[in-house]
Formats: structure tokens, C-alpha cells, sequence
């Protein structure tokens, strides 16, 4: 050991290392204490992420070939021939997340605590320039891996990347190399992920570095205590003078602590998970990939497929614009004044909406409802309902078909389209067999793709969606929910004997029953209300059937009765009962039964009770509400 010291002391004389890095790991800055001292470990943290991705994309860069043919390959050979090869690249992989999660938190930290603030402008704005140019690695890094979404991912960024006015199409020819993707592609996006983007990276690390030695670590932010951009040094060198304590290692005990924390956590997850799949070699021909980038961009993602196309401009372009400038301008424009999020209710509202609207995003992205599910599993029996037959024919051919890419069965398939798993008591076999012969909106058309048994299979299927399927093996039948014999409560019908009200629930065109021609599933008379005299009864009443429905109690459902019937008790209909209202409308009202005897429950637009549409309600001498729905 005496021989290392000696070493060291004549190494340490010549060079002089202690007299430069001394003075900087010693220098004071101020005290801090319990929790909120452990939010300045995640500007280290982001550092420490950085230098793991540095040394783990050496290797990967000496392996890899950037040209179009070979650039797959290249990384296939690393994942599965390379020693470690597919271990460097997990802990690549996971640094650069690290990295992401790092300089974000960070960079919420440092606006909520008003860290950017005098004398400290320009800390900020290096470290807004740090975070673009890390949101750059590592969107480079995603395409670099040149599989099918990586090419994609590619061709997207060029579209939107000629969107910009007046310089449009250089901007599309500097991504390309040319009017096309070719070797040239790949050689400047490897330039930028391996050359360019990390050495920008290295020069403002340590301009930012130099930066925090030369302005000092911000100080816990402290309610009534705003800088002044006069007196705030000599208040601030005051301070350290008076209560500063050593760099290392009062405070850097924490960042060291945390930097080891970190990369456990990259080597962990580089172990259990591994590096992120690739989607197959680069086929531009193949329409069924959905490309979208790494889940640290899936809020942007989302947030541009959730655009309407006349906004699209705006979000591509003015957005991050306007984002940029106005980080880059908040120091400017707020650089004095309380630090203190207590002080600035507005800050924390800032970095609670972002926050909300970063996760909800990446959630909305990650499901990409927007995009047919081309990997979706074909329908269990369970969920058909059947072994055999036209209906479990149809079941499979609604897989086969692609249908089940856009639209869900019990949850089963996409999100693109419309949810079927009540299909059959909204659309008639006719309206079908409309729709899916002649295609809508966003949805193709089937008039020479299925064969005319096809077709009915299909359309078997689709009529056996209903809210009251049950689901057993071979076994497909609908039953309505069975009466409640407990006194308040029940499906459709609540009460309270104690004020004397009832509370009916009906749903017209609930189910396809009676060809869509009813009242929670039943009609002809098929359920029965009883509620005794004097109680006063709210209907909550909706639509969800294809044609316009009302609702009305009537003295009798005689079909010979013209279409304007006779109300049996004042307010006892929805509104305009002879035209009804829409599906998905609601058409509440309320009456008194204030006459013992038996009514019909009736659609009042024409021709409707004459289908079906009547059900019979009972005012009672005495007893207790209730509701019968015989099982079919």
C-alpha cells in the first residue's frame, strides 16, 4: 500500500489531479435534510444512465452494419451469436430508459422547486437542450434497429418532417440521404445515434456541469424567501459561508447511494426482461404492422392519432415548437420572485396536468384503439357459444374474416370498430347483411369476399350477440334477469315503501327481441309492473334500439287504438310519444298511480305497439311493487 501512495503522490505532483478535482468535490453547497434532499440525486442519476449507455453501445457500434441489408441481420447476430451480445444490448436498452425517466423527473423537479430562476437561467436552458437531445438518442436508437417498425418509424418521420413550411422537402432529403430510403438512410441515422447526438451530448453535460459549479446548487425552496436578482448572491454566498457543508461527502453520499441503485435496477431488468423484441425483417410491402415507437413516445403517439386531420399541422409542428420556445423562454420570463411550489399554486397544477396527460397518453397509445388488432386470437367456444352450426361457423369465420381485427366480441378482438358483443339486439339480420355487403366508413366492403353461406353464418353469429347470452358450451339462448323477491331492490325496479315511490327502469330495443320491438328485452305483454295505488313513479327511460321509440302508460294496448293514446295518468309519457327519441337518447319523466286497476305500458310511435311494443302495468290496492319477466 505504501508503494500505491507513493505511486500516487508522484503521479498526483506532476499532473496535478488533487488540486483540480478537489476544490470541486469539496466545494460547499447547502443543507439539506429528510425527503426533499433525496430530490437532487436524479440530475446524477440521469448522468450515471448516460455513461452505462455510453460503454454498453461501444460494443454494439463495433458489430453493427449500417447498410439496408445488413443492419437486421446485424442486430440478429448480436442478439443470438454475440457473446453477452443480447445482455449489452438489454443494459443498453434499459440505460437509455433510465435515462429518459432521469432527466424527466429531473427537469420536473427543478420547475417545481423554481430552480431556474436567478442565477440559474442558464442551467435551464441547457438542460432543456439536454432533454431533446436525449429524446433524440434514443428515438434514433429505436430506428437503428431496423426492423419493421424501425423502417416505418422512419418513413413516418420523414412524412411529417416535409409537413414544415418552405423547407419541407430539404428537411425529408436531409433524413433520406435522397428521395428514398436507401444505405445512405441508415449510415446518418447511425451518425447521429453513435457520433453526432452523443458528443452534443457530452459538450453541454459539461457546460451544464460547469454551470452548476459556477451558479452553486439551488437551495431548498423556502415559503416567503423569493430571489431578488440584487441581493440574492451576496445572500446566497452568506449562506454557504455560514451553514454550507462539503459536497462529498455530506451531499454526495445520496447521489452515489442512488447511482448504485440504478444500475442495479438496468442489470436486473437487462437479466429478467432482456432487450426489447424485434417485428421481423423490413418488409415496406407488409400493411399489416403497426409501427409505434417506444413507450417513453407513446403519449406524442397518441396525441397525434387522436388529432382530427385540420389540426394535424398544428400538433406536428406549432406544438413542440411552442414547447421548445416557451421552455427555453420560462427563465427568462420568470427568473425572480418565490421558489416556493406553496407560493406557486400555478406550478404544481403545470406539473400535475403534464404529468396526467403524459400517463394518460402512454396508456391510450400503448392500447392504440385506433388500430386493428391483427393479432388477435381467434374466439373461444365459451365465448360463441357453440360446437356446431351456423352460428359456431360464423364465430370462426368473424376471426378468419378479419372481423375481429377491428371490432370485439365479450372482450375478445379489437378496438377500431364498433363493440359487437350486443350486436343482435341492436341491428336487424337486414341491417347486417346492409352493412357488412356494402362496407362504411373506415370498414371495407364483403360483397365479393364471403360466399352467400357465409354470409349467413356470419349473420347467425351476429344475431346471437346479445347483453343476455349466456355463454355454455354448445348452448346459446337468452333469458331475461329473473324477479327480485327482495322488497327495494330489483334490476329494472327500485322502491321505497316508507315515501311511497318507485323508481322503473326501461330500455326500448334492449335486446332483438320482437325484432327490436320492446321494453327491457319484452313485449306482448311479457312483463308485468305491479306498484300499488298512491306511489309515485319515476321512469328513467333510454333508447338503444335502431328506430325511434316512447314510452307511455295507456288505459289499454287494444293494437285497434289509434296512434295517439289517451294517457292514464297525467305526465305518464316521454316526450313527443308520437315521434319518440333516437338511440342513445334518454326521455325521464314521472306520475302518480292514483287509480287502481290494469295499463299498458305502450311505444307510442305508430305502428309500434301493433308489433309488440306493449308490456302491462298494475296499480294494486295494497302490497308491495314488484316486476315479472317470464324467462323465454
Amino acid at each position: 500500500m505504501d508503494g500505491l501512495r507513493r505511486a500516487w503522490a508522484a503521479f498526483d505532483d506532476r499532473v496535478g489531479v488533487s488540486a483540480v478535482f478537489l476544490p470541486i468535490i469539496k466545494h460547499p453547497v447547502p443543507p439539506t435534510a429528510g425527503a426533499i434532499s433525496w430530490a437532487y440525486v436524479f440530475g446524477s442519476a440521469t448522468l450515471v444512465s448516460f455513461i452505462v449507455a455510453v460503454i454498453s453501445g461501444i460494443p454494439l457500434a463495433a458489430q453493427y452494419i449500417p447498410s439496408t441489408g445488413q443492419a437486421y441481420q446485424s442486430i440478429e447476430w448480436i442478439n443470438t451469436r454475440a457473446i453477452f451480445g443480447y445482455q449489452i444490448r438489454a443494459i443498453h436498452y434499459f440505460s437509455a430508459n433510465a435515462m429518459m425517466i432521469m432527466i424527466g423527473i429531473h427537469m420536473f423537479r427543478v420547475f417545481l422547486m423554481g430552480s431556474y430562476k436567478y442565477p440559474r437561467e442558464v442551467n435551464w436552458i441547457l438542460g432543456v437542450i439536454l432533454l431533446f437531445l436525449t429524446a433524440g438518442i434514443v428515438f434514433t436508437g429505436q430506428i437503428l434497429r431496423w426492423d419493421q417498425v424501425g423502417v416505418y418509424t422512419v418513413m413516418i418521420t420523414v412524412f411529417q418532417g416535409v409537413r414544415t413550411p418552405w423547407i419541407g422537402n430539404w428537411v425529408g432529403d436531409l433524413l433520406l440521404g435522397g428521395n428514398t430510403i436507401t444505405g445512405v438512410t441508415v449510415s446518418r441515422f447511425y451518425a447521429l445515434h453513435v457520433f453526432i447526438l452523443p458528443g452534443l451530448l457530452f459538450a453541454v453535460i459539461g457546460f451544464h456541469l460547469y454551470m452548476v459549479l459556477h451558479a452553486g446548487i439551488s437551495e431548498p425552496p423556502k415559503s416567503g424567501r423569493p430571489v431578488d436578482p440584487k441581493s440574492y448572491r451576496v445572500w446566497y454566498h452568506n449562506m454557504l459561508k455560514r451553514d454550507g457543508v462539503p459536497f462529498w461527502p455530506d451531499a454526495a453520499w445520496r447521489d452515489v447511494s442512488f447511482g448504485i441503485a440504478v444500475l442495479l435496477g438496468i442489470t436486473i431488468l437487462a437479466i429478467t426482461v432482456g432487450a426489447p423484441p424485434l417485428a421481423g425483417p423490413p418488409n415496406p410491402a407488409d400493411i399489416h404492422v403497426i409501427p409505434r415507437p417506444d413507450w417513453y413516445f407513446l403519449w406524442y403517439f397518441a396525441a397525434l392519432a387522436l388529432t382530427p386531420p385540420s389540426m394535424e399541422n398544428v400538433v406536428m409542428l406549432a406544438a413542440p415548437l411552442g414547447l421548445i420556445v416557451g421552455l427555453l423562454f420560462l427563465p427568462i420570463w420568470a427568473n425572480k420572485g418565490e421558489r416556493s411550489p406553496a407560493r406557486r399554486p400555478w406550478a404544481m397544477i403545470t406539473v400535475l396536468c403534464s404529468g396526467l396527460m403524459i400517463f394518460s397518453l402512454t396508456l391510450t397509445g400503448a392500447l392504440a384503439p385506433w388500430s386493428p388488432n391483427f393479432n388477435a386470437t381467434p374466439l373461444p367456444t365459451k365465448i360463441i357459444g357453440a360446437t356446431s352450426g351456423a352460428v359456431f361457423r360464423g364465430g370462426m369465420l368473424f376471426h378468419t374474416a378479419g372481423c375481429e381485427d377491428c371490432h370485439s366480441v365479450g372482450g375478445y378482438g379489437g378496438l377500431r370498430g364498433p363493440d359487437l358483443t350486443n350486436v343482435g339486439g341492436r341491428l336487424t339480420s337486414a341491417d347486417m347483411i346492409i352493412r357488412i355487403m356494402n362496407g362504411g366508413e373506415n370498414m371495407p366492403s364483403f360483397a365479393r369476399i364471403l360466399s352467400a353461406s357465409e354470409l349467413n353464418d356470419l349473420v347467425a353469429f351476429l344475431q346471437s350477440r346479445t347483453v343476455y347470452t349466456k355463454y355454455a358450451l354448445g348452448q346459446t339462448h337468452t333469458t331475461a334477469p329473473p324477479p327480485s323477491g327482495k322488497q327495494g331492490t330489483s334490476r329494472w325496479l327500485t322502491w321505497n315503501t316508507a315515501s311511497h315511490t318507485a323508481t322503473l327502469t326501461l330500455i326500448a330495443g334492449y335486446t332483438n327481441a320482437i325484432s327490436g320491438f320492446n321494453f327491457n328485452g319484452f313485449g306482448q305483454g311479457q312483463m308485468v309492473i305491479s306498484v300499488p295505488v298512491g306511489y309515485h313513479v319515476s321512469v328513467n327511460f333510454s333508447n338503444q334500439g335502431a328506430l325511434p321509440h316512447s314510452a307511455e302508460i295507456t288505459p289499454s294496448a287494444d293494437k285497434s287504438l289509434p296512434s295517439n293514446f289517451p294517457l292514464a295518468f297525467p305526465g305518464a309519457a316521454s316526450i313527443n310519444p308520437a315521434s319518440g327519441i333516437v338511440k342513445g337518447q334518454t326521455a325521464n319523466f314521472s306520475f302518480v298511480a292514483n287509480k287502481a286497476g290494469s295499463y299498458a305500458l305502450v311505444c307510442g310511435v305508430p305502428g309500434h305497439a301493433a308489433a309488440g311494443m306493449w308490456d302491462i302495468l298494475k296499480v294494486t290496492a295494497g302490497g308491495q311493487p314488484s316486476l315479472v319477466m317470464p324467462s323465454h
